[in-house]
């Protein structure tokens, strides 16, 4: 099947009205509770799922199968929803296509049908975009990867390069190893494995197409372009200290910046932006341009090789 054509049978499927979302999901969390209290595992797509059922009293296998029913009722009326995530976030991953986001989406929205509890109060559309979106997120830090590097590592390698910024802000070098793994508490030698194996990869030249504000990250550098090899390491070199100097930005500012140049998120106009914010769109500019010059002003800092 096209996708064209999965989309128009999607868009034929009704949306659930607030009550029926309160009924679908409380029959969804009283199957979850049946398969709690007999220790099945929760994830009801295990193969083995209909013989443990079998096993239970009458009352609780026409729990689990009103709980299935539910579950699959609320995946295909909130499908458009996955869809919609799916597109906003396509232009930030390249290897993944819209089928692969659409189908990572989906994995999110069960989990989120499985963990909606009606009695909060909020809508199941806004509990689960955060579930569809994360289920993308983690997809594409995985398939975006040149090697593929276990989420232990990948962890230690995001919290080594936030203090390596935090260090190289405060002090105007590069940190060693040791310095980086005093402030995380790990071993110098893991804080080490974990960056070589979770090199940052980006396109330099990352920008939106229908924004021509839209800067890259390679005009955050000023540097020409690279001649021979130590031209080549500085230019690395100073783009993983962009980096890093990015994730020691306070939230706001580091969303902000992240949201103009699509890093780990959808990347955003300045229309966008200001439309989001309530503020208006020269703001958004003067805001986005004082955090440049900051990152500029570090990264200036460190002089050139000598060749």
């Amino acid at each position: 099947m096209s996708l064209e054509d999965y989309m128009t049978d999607i868009s034929r499927v009704p949306m659930l009205t607030c009550d029926e979302e309160i009924m679908l999901g409380s029959q969804v969390q009283e199957m979850m509770q049946v398969l709690r209290e007999n220790s099945i595992e929760e994830s009801i797509s295990r193969k083995n799922l209909g013989e443990s059922v079998e096993k239970l009293s009458t009352e609780h296998r026409r729990a689990v199968k009103r709980g299935l029913k539910a579950r699959s009722r609320i995946i295909s009326a909130n499908m458009k929803l996955v869809v919609a995530v799916a597109r906003k976030m396509q232009t930030i991953y390249v290897h993944m296509t819209m089928q692969d986001m659409i189908q990572e989406g989906a994995i999110g929205l069960a989990r989120a049908a499985e963990k909606f509890e009606p009695s909060r109060g909020y809508k199941f559309s806004t509990y689960a975009y955060w579930w569809i979106r994360q289920g993308i997120v983690r997809a594409g830090e995985t398939q975006e990867k040149m090697i593929k590097v276990p989420a232990s590592l990948q962890k230690i390698a995001k919290n080594a390069r936030r203090a390596s910024a935090a260090i190289s802000v405060e002090t105007g070098r590069h940190p060693t190893f040791s310095e980086i793994a005093e402030i995380i508490g790990e071993d110098a030698e893991k804080v080490q494995k974990a960056l070589f194996a979770d090199p940052i990869v980006i396109s330099f030249d990352q920008r939106k197409e229908c924004d021509s504000d839209a800067t890259s990250l390679l005009d955050l550098i000023v540097m020409d372009d690279p001649e021979d090899e130590d031209e080549r390491q500085m230019l690395s070199e100073r783009t993983e200290l962009v980096l890093m100097l990015i994730g020691a930005l306070p939230e706001d500012e580091k969303l902000l910046i992240k949201q103009r140049h699509g890093i780990d998120m959808e990347m955003l106009s300045v229309r966008e932006i200001s439309e989001s914010m309530g503020i208006s769109q020269q703001i958004v500019r003067q805001r986005c341009q004082k955090i440049v010059n900051k990152i500029r002003y570090v990264v200036n800092s460190f002089p050139r090789r000598s060749r």
